[in-house]
């Protein structure tokens, strides 16, 4: 019924677009699709090659191809090939993440705090975008992930620009938001400063239930999340001349407060057959959470010539996380109510990394070399208590050191474009229990060559081929042998002899013109590291998660990116995703499983006036196999409008996601030879109000400063 609904849907949008088709054409002729002038305010854009195909991803040209008044940054990023923006995160087809760059230098943050950061800066200022679906060797190897880098407009006109951005949300509870951007640029020293503020509210709702033998377990826990933060990025620079700069990067905590706490958590007993309650279980407490990170860099370049240059950075990162959980627990069997019991886990995790990396860029006969290297110090520690009848304890100390080595060369000639590199890398890794005495160290080198072939076939069509080897390390936490109780009855517990895994990818890409890119893929991902939830068939009060290499998985897929622009006032973009996946495991518990996956996104434009814009996106994701659990249909409907008084700096935009209420993921798996469900709900319908409000100079230059640091935070 619900695909039934969804096509009637489509039916409508279509049947809405034609008539808003035919009102617009009525009210103003077409305009061309490479020059659009208008007299009263003499401005002129001209339009460009939307879409570039470089051999390890793709270049977007966004000045001059795509509106940017009253749209937020995010806006702008879901209409290029292959990124996603979905649950509140940035995302790109085919890869487990993202991770950003501006102007080259690595932003240190991610999911809907980073949505944040870069929806405030003013898309305006974004002159390309960089999208590395298979990253070469000068990256760090880390995950099977992809690169993005926004490159801004680099007009050098001192003065100063800024904005201020304040809105609100509104979804179960309500939420705000504010931040303000600053630039400064004078003849020799720069600044970038960006603070922000925000107290976002939401529900999650999980609705559970495992299917034993002979009993079902049925969970219901509500859950109130409040989250507040505020953060200082600044960065601080001096040119010496027009060949060398130096900068100082600091990201700084103000405040980082969150607070989960249980409306109701209600685990039900039930007896077969007839499904009675046996008995209940009441679990309800909050969860308090502290994550204040501190991230410094210092950065130097100095540039021999139009093709050479040299760079060197180091960066500190210190992230101390407070997550303490308390709650109380009662049983009702048979009318009785036994006493309450109360529990208490307190956690406390400190990290400190340090990075250092050079990279050298050179001409090397009639090619262009690039060889660098990074050492990385890592050590963390952990403090983990849990008091019941008796208190249980647990002090961890993980130490890891990498040191890697990279050469790569590139050669472009008329109709070929040929990349190859391979990156060294040695690992030494040291972890001790201080409770129990236990140490596991280990050492290991690995290779990871990456190779890039282009051919442009004619002046409308490019042909790519990519091969890329990559490492997945195990996230820190997951190291951590101590068991972190959620309920009465269930926990989490690290596994400190994790391995991290290879993964190996390959991809054929065909572009035709800027408006149709379709890429084959395929991975395979070996010994993956994976939390499971372990169940004892004879026992339903036993449920366990826990962290193990077993799997391998491989996948194969499709992706596709059209770009319609039938009109000025109307461009429409469509991505998908085909995917068949097979999941293999060591652990007796799972048994293979393999099957399709795919995802549609449209996002819809119309440019109704010069100041007037209505956005329709739409995104559906198909029942299938999404790691490793079967999933039903989900799909996702977002209108937004907005208004730009150009003359004045200021934007309004209003935008309502999820108007339907369908896009709540279910999905299913068997551990143990019992099947578990889950439904779980983010909160996300809601509207969103945002008003922004640009001043001073807004084609300034922005500043460089990459970071070394990119890896060891996506593991945090």
């Amino acid at each position: 019924m619900k695909s039934k609904n969804i096509c009637l849907f489509y039916v409508v949008l279509s049947l809405l677009n034609l008539s808003i088709s035919q009102w617009l054409s009525a009210q103003e002729p077409v305009l061309s699709d490479s020059l659009l002038i208008r007299l009263d305010e003499i401005s002129i854009t001209a339009h460009n090659e939307f879409v570039q195909r470089k051999p390890d991803g793709y270049v977007v040209q966004i000045a001059g191809n795509v509106e940017t008044k009253g749209r937020e940054t995010s806006d702008v990023l879901k209409q290029l090939p292959a990124l996603l923006v979905k649950d509140n995160a940035l995302g790109m087809m085919g890869k487990t993440g993202v991770v950003v760059y501006m102007d080259n230098r690595i932003v240190r943050l991610e999911g809907q705090t980073l949505l944040n950061y870069l929806n405030s800066l003013p898309p305006d200022i974004i002159k390309s975008v960089e999208i590395l679906t298979t990253p070469p060797v000068r990256y760090d190897a880390a995950e099977n992930v992809g690169v993005v880098n926004i490159v801004t407009k680099r007009n050098i006109l001192p003065g100063w620009k800024g904005n201020l951005r304040a809105g609100c949300l509104k979804n179960t509870y309500s939420a705000y938001t504010a931040s303000s951007f600053l630039n400064y640029r004078g003849k020799k020293f720069f600044l970038d400063a960006n603070l922000f503020y925000s107290d976002f509210s939401s529900l999650n709702h999980t609705r559970y239930a495992a299917f034993f033998p002979n009993e079902t377990m049925e969970v219901s826990n509500p859950k109130k999340w409040r989250s507040s933060e505020s953060t200082l990025h600044s960065v601080l620079g001096y040119e010496f001349g027009d060949k060398t700069m130096v900068a100082f990067d600091v990201y700084v905590p103000l405040y980082n407060r969150s607070l989960i706490t249980d409306i109701e958590n209600t685990t039900r007993f039930l007896g077969l057959p007839g499904n009675v309650t046996d008995s209940t279980l009441y679990s309800n407490g909050a969860i308090h959470n502290t994550n204040n990170t501190i991230n410094t860099g210092l950065f130097f370049k100095h540039r021999f010539n139009d093709r050479s240059h040299f760079t060197i950075n180091a960066d500190y990162l210190n992230n101390r996380t407070k997550n303490n959980r308390e709650f109380t627990t009662c049983v009702e069997k048979n009318g009785v109510t036994f006493p309450s019991e109360q529990y208490f886990t307190k956690g406390h995790l400190n990290h400190d990394i340090l990075t250092a990396q050079a990279d050298f860029t050179f001409p090397l006969f009639t090619c262009m070399a690039q060889t660098g290297y990074k050492a990385s110090f890592i050590h963390t520690a952990s403090n983990n208590r849990f008091q019941a009848n008796t208190e249980q304890a647990d002090e961890f100390d993980y130490r890891e050191n990498i040191h890697a080595l990279y050469y790569s060369m590139e050669k472009q000639l008329e109709k070929w474009s040929f990349k190859a590199g391979v990156r060294a890398e040695v690992t030494f890794t040291a972890g001790r229990s201080l409770s129990t005495g236990e140490t596991h160290e280990d050492s290991y080198p690995n290779l990871f060559p990456s190779v890039h072939l282009s051919r442009k076939i004619n002046d409308f069509s490019d042909f790519s081929l990519a091969y890329t080897d990559r490492i997945e390390r195990p996230p820190y936490q997951f190291l951590d042998p101590f068991k972190w109780y959620i309920s009465k009855y269930d926990y989490a517990v690290g596994n400190p002899f994790l391995k991290p895994y290879c993964i190996k990818n390959l991809e054929i890409n065909y572009l035709y013109k800027d408006a149709f890119s379709a890429t084959l893929y395929g991975s395979y991902q070996k010994d993956k590291i994976g939390r499971m939830v372990l169940l004892d068939s004879l026992d339903i009060t036993h449920q366990v998660q826990k962290a193990d290499n077993f799997l391998n998985v491989g996948s194969v897929g499709v992706k596709l990116y059209a770009m319609f622009r039938p009109t000025d006032w109307y461009r429409l973009v469509v991505q998908g995703d085909l995917a068949y996946s097979d999941y293999k495991s060591n652990r007796a518990e799972f048994s293979p499983i393999s099957g399709f996956n795919a995802v549609i996104v449209a996002s819809n434009t119309f440019s109704i006036t010069r100041k007037f814009q209505m956005i329709c996106d739409l995104e559906e994701r198909i029942p299938g196999l999404y790691d490793f659990r079967k999933k039903k249909n989900a799909f996702n409907l977002g209108l937004g409008a907005s208004y730009s008084w150009q003359e004045k700096g200021l934007e309004l935009r209003l935008y309502a996601n999820d108007i339907l209420k369908t896009a709540e993921p279910e999905y299913a798996y068997t551990s143990g030879g019992v099947r578990q469900s889950y439904r779980n709900y983010f909160d996300t319908r809601y509207v969103r109000l945002m008003l922004v409000w640009n001043f001073g100079n807004w084609f300034n230059r922005s500043i460089a400063v990459p970071q070394s640091n990119e890896e060891e935070q996506q593991r945090l």
